[in-house]
């Protein structure tokens, strides 16, 4: 029995396939474009590829998992624009999460799915986790429109799947990173590379990231792991960071040396209030801790590689 993987051509959706193939466990990627560069590489493979219409039509969705005993479903909208009306925005994440989902789960009815594994995120929880830290069973709160749509998407996918007796396993990572990342670590990248002062030396906080091949290893588990079924799990490399770490980890993966010097937390408030940065000082000095430990006592599960290993390849 082979896996489905929707959003394939994604981030996550094609490292995920590479490490499938790599263990030779037979997998189908489902994507809006096949990427044809790709095919080439996974010709003769476990891994195969097929083109779903937008929107996805949950014939061609029953017709796709035929087989198939288990969805990976990782496909949505990734990242909130800046500038967008929050209204707006929160409808085109509902489109691409909450109402994708019932067509993926079902199709997965349809072909008889065992398992669906929806990879939503820790940011259902809010923002930060203030002097705390998130637990699996804490209270959701979310804020922006893309964890509202996650938090609604994965409410209805419980009712849903225990309706309809489909192992559902929720997974929420914390921000997916590796080296060369894209998204805010690509903006450090940037203020690194050319030499900017970075006034966050005297951050002490806390955020927990989760490396891609962690979280990849983890969806390899909570794919056939038993004590899965009908669980949520948080995921991050159970080694959390503080911003000006972070920094300094970037750098030395880039053979830089960061510009961190000291600014009192107030001045960087005052600053940010009068620029409109808020909410982005808040994702930098703020803390986003989470605690792991039902994750891994369920799975018997650990994150293999620390953040020092994934950007710089250390052995610590």
């Amino acid at each position: 029995m082979s896996i489905a993987i929707t959003g394939a051509n994604g981030f996550i959706g094609q490292a995920l396939c590479e490490h499938l193939k790599s263990k030779q466990i037979a997998a189908i990627g489902l994507c809006r474009k096949t990427p044809a560069p790709k095919n080439a590489e996974f010709k003769n493979s476990s891994i195969s590829f097929r083109e779903v219409s937008t929107p996805w039509g949950e014939p061609q969705l029953s017709e796709a998992l035929n087989g198939c005993n288990t969805v990976v479903h990782l496909a949505g909208r990734a990242h909130q624009l800046a500038g967008d009306d929050p209204e707006e925005e929160l409808e085109l994440q509902l489109a691409a999460h909450l109402e994708l989902s019932k067509a993926v789960a079902h199709a997965a009815k349809k072909a008889g799915v065992k398992r669906l594994v929806f990879v939503s995120s820790a940011k259902v929880l809010g923002e930060s986790s203030g002097g705390g830290v998130f637990m699996h069973d804490s209270p959701p709160a979310p804020e922006d429109a893309y964890a509202k749509a996650k938090w609604q998407t994965e409410q209805w996918l419980q009712s849903f799947c225990h309706c309809e007796k489909i192992e559902l396993v929720i997974i929420r990572p914390g921000l997916v990173y590796q080296k060369n990342a894209k998204g805010n670590l690509a903006s450090l990248q940037k203020a690194i590379d050319l030499y900017l002062p970075l006034p966050l030396s005297s951050i002490r906080n806390r955020r927990d990231l989760v490396g891609l091949d962690n979280l990849l290893e983890l969806i390899e588990v909570c794919i056939e792991h038993p004590k899965a079924a009908n669980q949520t799990f948080l995921a991050s490399d159970n080694k959390p960071l503080s911003t000006p770490d972070l920094i300094r980890l970037i750098a030395q993966s880039r053979d830089k040396t960061p510009m961190l010097i000291p600014l009192p937390i107030s001045i960087l408030n005052t600053l940010a209030l009068l620029f409109g940065k808020t909410q982005m000082l808040e994702k930098i000095t703020g803390n986003f801790a989470m605690d792991i430990a039902h994750t891994c006592d369920t799975l018997g599960w650990q994150p293999r590689l620390s953040p020092a290993q994934i950007l710089c390849g250390k052995s610590k």
